[in-house]
């Protein structure tokens, strides 16, 4: 009773677990970077000594700042830019990144390309983002920014398949609609859906239930006609190879489920390519058990076998 009523307003309504369901579980560190803040970006960049892989924009989430935990792809030889968003520490950012989860310039992303382009014109980028992460880099590849052609792969971990609502306190128990999309591409609000209440919130075994929370917000956005509108879509990647990674136990959001909905939705699915994990939640690269999990958030019940999947894969995408 005590943890629920603590957490009636959602602790961690957008919980990230991109830091950990986008890496490896053995390689759970920051190597050696340096900041970036020049050119509208703001990111952390690490160059292993010896460069055997494509340089990797690395896209944090919900949990803001600069990303952490990228140490499994500068491991595999990638030159990694680690990118923030949106800081809700705030006096640690420029003053061009947003402090709030709200209305988050999808130029951003582009800017992380283009410098890593400019540092390697002649390699491919290769692109990583889970979960809010993930929404980001879809959102972005569904404007008409041009430099989603310097997109030659993308790896996108528990994912969705629509633009929401933005929060302002996130993850915090102040946490708020914000009543405008999450994100802006040349200063307007791109379409969303609207997220549901806060009080709406189911709680399992004393854990919050995030996927109920979701599919509220989209079986209202769908009665209204306005999910339409939000979707994304992948035209503007039909150049680019694709992998989305998703576990079918997924509690933060049924990330299945929309993926493929947006894969069903692309006439030519030459490029894509869905790893759908029978025995994994919503982070594929450790394995978890809700019950044994010290997260206010149910995650979905990840196995050992998945894990093992989920990493095989990765490195098998990412290979040159």
């Amino acid at each position: 009773m005590f943890l629920a009523k603590k957490l009636s307003k959602a602790t961690m309504v957008f919980i990230l677990l991109v830091s950990s369901g986008g890496c490896f579980a053995a390689h759970f560190y920051d190597p050696p970077n340096v900041l970036v803040q020049e050119d509208d970006v703001w990111a952390k960049y690490a160059e292993p000594k010896e460069i055997t892989k494509d340089p990797v924009l690395f896209v944090g989430g919900s949990e803001g700042g600069l990303p952490t935990y990228f140490g499994a792809y500068y491991d595999l030889g990638h030159p990694v830019l680690a990118l923030g968003y949106f800081s809700p520490n705030g006096a640690d950012a420029p003053s061009f990144i947003p402090k709030e989860f709200d209305r988050i310039p999808l130029e951003l992303i582009g800017n992380g390309l283009s410098w890593l382009h400019k540092k390697f014109p002649d390699k491919k980028i290769a692109v990583v983002a889970g979960s809010k992460g993930a929404e980001a880099v879809m959102a972005f590849a569904s404007t008409s920014d041009r430099r989603v052609a310097l997109i030659d792969k993308a790896l996108l971990i528990s994912g969705g398949a629509y633009a929401f609502e933005g929060v302002l306190k996130i993850n915090t128990k102040e946490a708020k609609n914000s009543g405008h999309s999450a994100w802006t591409f040349q200063s307007a609000e791109i379409p969303f859906v609207k997220n549901a209440n806060y009080d709406s919130l189911n709680f399992v075994d004393r854990k919050l239930k995030h996927r109920d929370y979701y599919e509220r917000a989209l079986s209202r956005a769908n009665s209204e006609g306005s999910a339409k509108k939000a979707v994304f879509t992948l035209d503007n990647l039909n150049h680019a190879k694709i992998l989305f990674i998703c576990g079918k136990n997924d509690m933060v959001w049924a990330s299945c489920e929309m993926i493929k909905e947006v894969i069903n939705a692309t006439p030519d699915k030459a490029n894509l390519e869905l790893l759908e994990l029978e025995e994994a939640g919503h982070v594929v690269f450790y394995a978890n058990k809700d019950s044994e999990s010290p997260s206010p958030v149910l995650l979905g019940n990840t196995s050992e076998a998945a894990v093992k999947k989920a990493k095989g894969k990765t490195r098998e995408f990412l290979k040159n």
